[in-house]
């Protein structure tokens, strides 16, 4: 799947709306897909990044605060007292490089 998802990089724009501006970023990508195993077949990147989880920037590189009503159904979520963390290596990313 991962080989057939670098393949509609090379065809479309990232958002998948005609955007092509997010193409500088096509290659950080490839290598988060090519590094990593998604539980949900990178549905995210398939809908243009429309279909992504909430997530917030808290200023720690390598983990985001999740914003997700049920975060325990998350491969990705972790818990620590009452807030959740975001993991995963493509939410990241887009956090801060796209979602500027």
């Amino acid at each position: 799947m991962v080989r057939y998802l670098l393949e509609y990089l090379e065809l479309t724009d990232v958002r998948g709306n005609g955007d092509h501006m997010h193409r500088q970023y096509k290659q950080e990508i490839e290598e988060i897909m090519k590094g990593m195993q998604c539980p949900d077949d990178f549905s995210c990147y398939r809908t243009g990044f429309k279909n992504i989880c909430r997530a917030k920037d808290f200023g720690i590189e390598t983990i985001l605060e999740c914003l997700e009503e049920d975060p325990e159904d998350c491969t990705f979520a972790y818990s620590y007292g009452h807030l959740h963390f975001c993991k995963c290596p493509m939410r990241n990313f887009v956090a801060r490089k796209i979602d500027k």
